[in-house]
């Protein structure tokens, strides 16, 4: 899995509690095959359960 680190540092330092969370939806949309942008569903993922 790769995510651009660049445009995460500021949500993840906001949302660091929900960071595990992210990362393991990312996965698991790789896994299914429907994730397009990782990176995007990484700082959605963080936001939504902020």
């Amino acid at each position: 899995m790769w995510i651009n680190t660049q445009p995460c540092l500021d949500v993840v330092k906001k949302y660091w509690g929900n960071v595990q969370g992210a990362i393991a939806r990312v996965k698991q949309a790789l896994q299914q095959g429907w994730c397009d942008n990782p990176t995007g569903l990484f700082i959605n993922s963080c936001i939504l359960w902020g």
